[in-house]
């Protein structure tokens, strides 16, 4: 909805939105036929993969006990307001703000788990429910097969459907300006600043149907010197054997946070004559809240050497991780940073009626906060630009 009153342009709007996935399995490991995994770099190797499989030189086999579905769900509810105002003759304001309310994505059936360290126990690390929490459905797990008996009455319910909490009511202002300098329209300074928030793209989500007590994946490497000696083998494996063999993805239940980037920029265009119009502008943007995956149940560095030697003590990292009687345990947490910094200069010239020739050279790196990989970045390169030139007014060309 837009009211023009006066000197000024109001505007208002809002969206709701609804979405719906259903999505199932993660990877080679996440189904029950299983799958196998070539080591085309290791020293045994054909040389290639293909030939890896018909001399069956595998270095890891992969199963789960069930490929589930997972039904999931999100509202995104996001209104504005925001004002361009005619100041002065040469000025123009632009002002407003964008409200959104982002619930996390949810499993409608309640069937999804994630790992929390403060319910891990050190008196408990051999249940395979040790520090699992579940949401509503964990409770038709309690006579699942592959949960021994001992361990049923175990199950912990009271996570929400989407694992993280609910958000509250994310502020985004944004402001922005033109100012024509000497009221020609031939020097002419913008600036612009705001906050821009998104959701967490589904893949942050979807595992946690993967997870215990609703799906045990295992991966079982071959032995030293050139993986399995033949299919024959995979079939006298129990993936299950050995501690270790279970890894986990857990999201952080306590984080509410989504991406957020706060950009700014400023621009001076100038008229150079020949119909030329040059832009010099400094960009910039600093994201935080990205999302971060981490492996908090890593054998600790040089943890497997002999003190003050170069000799291995052992070869069995398990009994070394702190949270049995897991393996790793990949934790997902919005901890990650970015920023950018550019200088952007564009040279646009009109050469004939519906053509324009630009040469848009851009200067800046992008520095990461860590070298981490960084699950979901947040990259919004030109946004700021895009913020700067909100506000307008006219010019010669």
């Amino acid at each position: 909805m837009t009211k023009v009153a006066g000197t000024h342009t109001f505007q208002f709007g809002t969206t709701i939105d609804r979405t719906r996935n259903d999505q199932n399995g993660d990877g080679f490991a996440g189904i029950p036929e299983g799958g196998i995994v070539t080591a085309p770099w290791d020293e045994f190797t054909t040389g290639n993969e293909f030939g890896d499989l018909l001399t069956e030189n595998f270095a890891q086999w992969g199963q789960a006990t069930a490929d589930p579905v997972g039904l999931w769900r999100f509202w995104n509810f996001e209104w504005y307001a925001q004002d361009s105002w005619k100041a002065a003759r040469r000025l123009t304001l632009n002002y407003g703000a964008r409200f959104a309310y982002m619930p996390p994505w949810s499993e409608a059936r309640g069937n999804v788990s994630t790992f929390d360290p403060r319910l891990w126990t050190a008196a408990n690390n051999s249940s395979v429910l040790d520090g699992i929490i579940t949401a509503s459905g964990g409770k038709g797990m309690a006579n699942s097969p592959y949960i021994p008996p001992a361990f049923r009455n175990q199950i912990v319910t009271g996570l929400p459907n989407g694992v993280f909490p609910n958000p509250g009511i994310f502020i985004q202002p944004r402001i922005g300006f033109a100012y024509d300098v000497f009221g020609n329209g031939r020097t002419v300074l913008r600036g612009g600043a705001g906050i821009y928030v998104t959701r967490d793209q589904g893949n942050i989500a979807f595992f946690g149907v993967d997870n215990v007590p609703f799906v045990f994946s295992s991966t079982s490497s071959g032995p030293s010197g050139g993986g399995f000696v033949g299919l024959n083998q995979v079939g006298t494996i129990n993936p299950y054997g050995a501690l270790g063999n279970l890894g986990l993805t857990a999201d952080n239940m306590f984080d509410s946070q989504d991406p957020q980037t706060y950009e700014w920029s400023f621009t001076v265009d100038q008229d150079i004559g020949f119909k030329t119009v040059l832009d010099i502008a400094y960009v910039a943007n600093e994201s935080a809240h990205l999302t971060n995956e981490m492996n908090i149940n890593a054998v600790p560095l040089g943890a497997m050497w002999a003190p003050g030697t170069e000799t291995l003590a052992t070869t069995n990292a398990q009994p070394l991780r702190h949270y049995q009687p897991f393996g790793d345990v990949s934790f997902v947490q919005h901890t990650q940073t970015a920023n950018y910094n550019s200088l952007q200069v564009t040279a646009r010239r009109n050469v004939s009626r519906g053509l324009t020739l630009l040469t848009p050279p851009t200067r800046g790196p992008r520095r990461w906060a860590t070298r981490r990989r960084i699950t979901t970045a947040l990259t919004r390169l030109t946004r700021g630009w895009i913020t700067g030139c909100w506000a307008t007014t006219g010019r010669k060309t």
